[in-house]
């Protein structure tokens, strides 16, 4: 059963729950350890295209397909997650400075970037990623989600297929 519960039956990696446990579990380590904590949470560009032109067979192809390349491509000790539809997120631990998370964003830009066989057509795939820290950003398992998702928002405007980092001056740009 909590497989079940806790597994996205699609692409075999934690859920939305399994992710909310495995986070207040990373935070309450990082706070004991002062350890740091990120979150790169990631929406695919455009991704409605793919189901309304190619069929929904074709889009969960393409979600498996994206989630076996980001497996590839996180490192061992973080979590990947899909929270559902079209979003992943990394949950990233044991790293010094936040630079780490952005060459590590950068690093799923460009894999995402190669082409992904669909039946008889190539696509090729685009993802905005949205940065928060532990500490820096928010002190909670809540905001932390929260301001990475502001983030990934800003990336989106700014002309989708890079990544933000979450600041307090973008929450101020966001805001107005």
């Amino acid at each position: 059963m909590r497989q079940l519960s806790e597994r996205d039956p699609l692409t075999g990696l934690s859920n939305r729950r399994g992710f909310e446990i495995a986070l207040e579990a990373a935070v309450a380590r990082a706070r004991r350890g002062d350890d740091r904590l990120a979150i790169l949470l990631l929406d695919l560009d455009d991704f409605k295209s793919i189901n309304d032109t190619l069929g929904h067979d074709a889009g969960d192809v393409l979600l498996q397909e994206i989630a076996r390349r980001l497996g590839n491509t996180v490192r061992d000790g973080d979590h990947l997650c899909r929270l559902g539809g079209d979003e992943f997120v990394v949950l990233m631990t044991s790293f010094e400075h936040d630079e780490q998370a952005v060459l590590l964003a950068d690093r799923i830009v460009l894999m995402l970037q190669e082409p992904i066989q669909l039946g008889v057509t190539e696509q090729i795939i685009t993802t905005s990623i949205g940065i928060a820290t532990l500490g820096t950003c928010a002190n909670n398992a809540v905001d932390l989600l929260k301001f990475a998702d502001v983030a990934m928002y800003q990336a989106k405007q700014d002309g989708r297929n890079q990544s933000r980092f979450y600041s307090s001056a973008l929450q101020e740009v966001v805001q107005f």
